[in-house]
């Protein structure tokens, strides 16, 4: 196994290939936080859609009830 210095691996239409890290960082990508991408995003890291309190003080995701 060769070191590649400057270079990530990626996967690209199923093949895996050497990707400088210039290319890599070159643009940002953004994500819909209304969309499918996110949503999934949210279900695999079993993490709740909002993450807000209710004016009453309690968690609308977890069920607690702890007032400030």
């Amino acid at each position: 196994m060769t070191g590649k210095t400057k270079c990530v691996i990626g996967l690209v239409n199923n093949e895996f290939v050497h990707l400088p890290m210039k290319a890599v960082v070159s643009q940002r990508n953004h994500v819909d936080p209304e969309g499918n991408l996110w949503r999934d995003t949210l279900d695999a890291t079993h993490q709740p859609i909002l993450m807000v309190n209710n004016p009453m003080g309690t968690f609308f995701n977890e069920g607690i009830t702890e007032t400030q």
